[in-house]
């Protein structure tokens, strides 16, 4: 005998776990470090799995960002692709930090949306620190 069992939208949601994701770990300017060498001016990080893999019910994520000193902006991206390497991302928050003043931040706000994966991208990084950029859900 074959026993099938079926989960429903509800169940797979109450079964999935909380997560915190580091998107960007410690970052200063200069030293490479994950996805940064050390040199550029800009670079992404590796993307992760945003609430919408899980379920399509998955809407609700939290960006939470912690800067030092930093001259860079920071944009949060996301894909409705299950391929996590899509060309397929675009912006889903307002630029943070600053491109010419040093900015020294502690902030989140919430992503809303079924998105399979998020990263972020950091263009005119030019002093200061990310202590950490996560994602949380």
């Amino acid at each position: 005998m074959i026993n099938i069992t079926q989960e429903t939208d509800n169940e797979h949601r109450d079964n999935m776990k909380t997560s915190s994701l580091v998107l960007i770990p410690a970052t200063q300017f200069g030293t490479a470090n994950g996805n940064y060498d050390g040199t550029s001016l800009t670079f992404t990080s590796e993307p992760v799995k945003a609430a919408g893999y899980y379920t399509k019910d998955g809407s609700l994520q939290t960006a939470s960002w912690f800067l030092n000193n930093i001259v860079g902006i920071l944009t949060f991206e996301a894909t409705l692709d299950e391929d996590p390497l899509s060309d397929n991302y675009f912006s889903v928050t307002p630029v943070i930090g600053d491109a010419n003043i040093a900015v020294t931040e502690n902030n989140s706000l919430n992503i809303i949306g079924t998105y399979t994966w998020i990263r972020v991208v950091v263009n005119e990084f030019t002093s200061g620190a990310i202590t950490k950029v996560s994602l949380g859900y």
